[in-house]
C-alpha cells in the first residue's frame, strides 16, 4: 500500500510539473502577463482545461500503474508461497522423485 501511494504521489507531482512547465512556456513565448498571473490568476479557460486534463491523465496513469504493480506483487507472493510449499512437500517425502524434461530425459531427482 505504501508503494501505491508513492506512485500516485509521483504521478501527481509530474502532472503539476507539466502544468508549471506549460505555464512557463506560455510566459516565455507570449509575455502577456507576469509568470504568477500566467500560472494561477489570469489563465484562459482553454489553457485551464488542457492543464487540468493533463493533470488528470497523470493521476489516472498513476492509479493504473499502482494497481498493476500491487497485483503483480500479490501474484509473486502467491507463487513464492506455492513454490515453498511444493519444495517442502518434496523434501518430506521419503521416496526419491525423479523428473524428466519435455523429451522424456531424466534431468534430476528430489531426494530428502
Amino acid at each position: 500500500m505504501k508503494m501505491e501511494r508513492k506512485i500516485i504521489f509521483t504521478s501527481f507531482a509530474m502532472g503539476l510539473f507539466i502544468w508549471l512547465a506549460e505555464a512557463l512556456l506560455d510566459f516565455l513565448i507570449f509575455h502577456e502577463e507576469t509568470f504568477t498571473e500566467s500560472l494561477i490568476t489570469r489563465v484562459p479557460l482553454h489553457d485551464l482545461f488542457i492543464r487540468s486534463l493533463i493533470l488528470l491523465s497523470f493521476l489516472i496513469f498513476g492509479f493504473i500503474c499502482a494497481r498493476l504493480i500491487s497485483k503483480q506483487k500479490e501474484t509473486e507472493h502467491k507463487m513464492s508461497t506455492s513454490l515453498s510449499f511444493q519444495q517442502q512437500l518434496l523434501d518430506t517425502i521419503p521416496v526419491p522423485i525423479f523428473y524428466k524434461d519435455e523429451k522424456y530425459i531424466y534431468r534430476g531427482t528430489a531426494v530428502s
